[in-house]
C-alpha cells in the first residue's frame, strides 16, 4: 500500500507537469500496475499496465514487453487463459530477440505452458514447458528452484495424458534440482513430492505413494512467509 501511494503521488506530480499523454509517464503507470499485480488486485492492475503500453507506443514496442507480460499474468490468474496467452506471446518476441533475456523468455514460455495445461491442451502445454526447460538448463545451474518448478509442471502435464513413465522421469528431475541445493523442506519441495506420489499411486505403488506423502507432509515445516508453489514461474 505504501509503495502504491508513493507511485500514485509521483504520477500525480508528473501528470501536472507533463500532461496525461507524455511517454515519460509510462514507467510510473507500469510500477503502479506491478504493485497491484503483486497485491493480487488483478482487475485494478490491468488498466494501469494498458496505459503504460499505450504511452510506450503500443504492444509491438520493445519497451512495452514487460508490461504486456504482466497483463498476461493478470489474466492468467483471473482464469482467462486465452487472453493471457495473447499477451504473453506479444511480450515474448521482444524479450527473446531484442533483450536477449533467455531466463525471462523461459518464464513466459512456462506461463504459456501453464495456460495450456489449464485449458487441457496438453501437447501445447508440454511443448512450451520443453522450450522453457531448455532455456533454463542453458542459463541456470542444474540445482535451481525454477528448474524444479518447470520439470514438476511437465510431470503434471504428462500425468494428465497418462504418460506415467515420462512423468516419473520429470518428477525425479524436479526433486533432484531441489536436493542439489539442499532445499528439502518447505511448500515447494512438498509439492514436487506430492506430484511424484500421485505418479506412484497411478502406477499402483500404493505403499510407496503413501510413504512419499508422509514425507511431503513433513516438508511442510517451512519458514514463515513462504508461499505455496503454483506451476507458474514469476
Amino acid at each position: 500500500d505504501q509503495a502504491q501511494a508513493i507511485f500514485e503521488k509521483v504520477l500525480a506530480i508528473r501528470q501536472k507537469a507533463l500532461g496525461d499523454k507524455d511517454p515519460a509517464l509510462a514507467p510510473t503507470f507500469e510500477n503502479i500496475g506491478e504493485v497491484l499485480l503483486e497485491k493480487g488486485d488483478y482487475p485494478a492492475a490491468i488498466p494501469y499496465l494498458q496505459q503504460a503500453i499505450f504511452l510506450y507506443g503500443g504492444p509491438k514496442q520493445p519497451a512495452s514487453a514487460p508490461a504486456g507480460h504482466k497483463i498476461g499474468l493478470c489474466y492468467q490468474r483471473l482464469g482467462n487463459y486465452d487472453l493471457a496467452v495473447h499477451h504473453h506471446l506479444d511480450a515474448l518476441g521482444p524479450i527473446e530477440s531484442l533483450y536477449g533475456d533467455q531466463v525471462y523468455a523461459a518464464t513466459i514460455y512456462s506461463n504459456i505452458g501453464v495456460c495450456y495445461l489449464q485449458k487441457q491442451e496438453y501437447a501445447q502445454s508440454i511443448l512450451n514447458f520443453k522450450i522453457a526447460a531448455y532455456k533454463l538448463h542453458q542459463n541456470l545451474p542444474q540445482g535451481h528452484p525454477d528448474l524444479a518448478q518447470i520439470h514438476n509442471s511437465m510431470a503434471v502435464g504428462y500425468i494428465q495424458q497418462g504418460f506415467l513413465d515420462t512423468a516419473s522421469m520429470q518428477s525425479l528431475l524436479a526433486i533432484r534440482a531441489l536436493q542439489q541445493i539442499g532445499q528439502m523442506q518447505g511448500l515447494g519441495y512438498s509439492q514436487v513430492l506430492r506430484t511424484r506420489a500421485e505418479i506412484l499411486l497411478q502406477q499402483g505403488k500404493i505403499y510407496a505413494s503413501s510413504k512419499l506423502l508422509q514425507e511431503a507432509l513433513k516438508a511442510l515445516d517451512y519458514q514463515p512467509g513462504e508461499t505455496l508453489w503454483g506451476s507458474e514461474i514469476t
